[in-house]
């Protein structure tokens, strides 16, 4: 229920989309291995149970998740994003984009915004193709990578649900690092 109602309150559309991918695998993985604990009424008042709470939450966002604005601003961001990695492939140098250029004066990546204010690349994939470039882009997904194996190795073989939760909260948080910088953000990173 506080995971519930803090990711209510975060007002982050990609904390929906984590939750949602998580909840999935979670509820996939567990019907999988433990069906025999489950019965129709729980199975079945847990989705109605989630199912309204889900739409009480779109309802009372709806302005936020519905925002043309804002979806055409990150498009836009996305755009600029693979301007500036052309022009630059190898690295602009950490702290360049995303939240945490904004404690720095005088960014190097002003001259790509036309406002002259930080550059956000709203996601954390591109935001460090754009620091670390190529190779440090290659450095972190490989951690990810063996991250994500320890992980899978432990759920096919304990099948317990602590195992099959930290699995379906690592998945989603790399899903979230596709639409914000989820490791640097602490509005979804906390949850």
């Amino acid at each position: 229920g506080v995971i519930f109602a803090a990711i209510a309150y975060s007002y982050s559309k990609t904390a929906y989309i984590g939750l949602i991918v998580s909840l999935v695998i979670f509820a996939s993985y567990m019907i999988r291995f433990h069906w025999h604990i489950f019965s129709k009424k729980i199975v079945v008042s847990a989705i109605i149970l989630l199912s309204l709470w889900l739409g009480i939450v779109l309802y009372n966002t709806r302005d936020l998740l519905l925002h043309l604005g804002s979806i055409l601003e990150r498009q836009q961001n996305l755009l600029q994003t693979w301007h500036m990695f052309v022009s630059q492939p190898l690295w602009y140098g950490l702290g360049t984009a995303g939240p945490a250029s904004q404690i720095q004066a005088g960014s190097a990546l002003t001259n790509f915004s036309a406002s002259g204010k930080d550059f956000l690349p709203e996601s954390w994939y591109l935001q460090i193709l754009i620091e670390q470039g190529i190779i440090g882009l290659g450095i972190f997904l490989l951690l990810l990578f063996f991250i994500w194996k320890a992980l899978w190795e432990k759920l096919q073989k304990e099948k317990d649900p602590y195992s099959i939760a930290i699995f379906s909260a690592f998945a989603g948080l790399l899903v979230m690092g596709l639409f914000t910088h989820v490791f640097e953000e602490a509005a979804t990173s906390y949850i």
